[in-house]
C-alpha cells in the first residue's frame, strides 16, 4: 500500500492508474523501464 501511494504522490498518470490495482500490482523491481519517447 505504501508503494501505490508513493507512486501517486511521485505524479504517477491517471491514465495508469489501472496498474495500480491489486490485480495489476507489480513491485518496483519487477516493472519494466518505460521507454524514452
Amino acid at each position: 500500500m505504501a508503494d501505490v501511494i508513493e507512486r501517486i504522490q511521485n505524479d504517477w498518470p491517471a491514465s495508469r492508474w489501472d496498474e495500480l490495482m491489486p490485480w495489476n500490482w507489480v513491485r518496483r523491481e519487477e516493472m519494466p523501464l518505460p521507454l524514452a519517447a
